[in-house]
């Protein structure tokens, strides 16, 4: 009877800690195995890319416009963001209107400069 709460904390920990993680690792290496060239991606160390080469152990990873291609370890690619699922595509929609407002919360027609409105500690270029 003295082992009962040692036994009950035990199990309480392995339905808490341990289970939640094993699942977590089983999505990771699931999204990992079935990553493909075109997949948006995020790394771990925070960069945002799309696969334009891979292999088993290694990923290419174009994060910019210009081309510029970075090369990751397969395990370095932390996740795939979730606009990524549900866009098909990063282009802005033209048609979204889009409110500017001056520095007295008034209403700022279309072409209407509004430079000075950024406040005292904005530098304009």
């Amino acid at each position: 009877m003295e082992l009962l709460p040692f036994v009950a904390v035990l199990a309480i920990m392995y339905l808490l800690v341990m289970r939640p993680q094993q699942k977590r690792q089983r999505e990771q290496v699931s999204m990992l195995s079935n990553l493909a060239e075109g997949d948006d991606v995020i790394t771990i160390g925070g960069i945002y890319g799309t696969i334009v080469g891979l292999t088993d152990e290694v990923v290419d990873l174009q994060v910019d416009a210009a081309g510029q291609v970075l090369r990751f370890r397969r395990g370095a690619v932390a996740s795939i963001p979730s606009s990524a699922v549900a866009h098909d595509d990063d282009e802005p929609d033209d048609d979204a209107d889009v409110d500017v407002h001056d520095e007295d919360g008034d209403e700022v027609e279309d072409g209407t400069d509004v430079r000075g409105t950024l406040g005292p500690d904005v530098a304009h270029e």
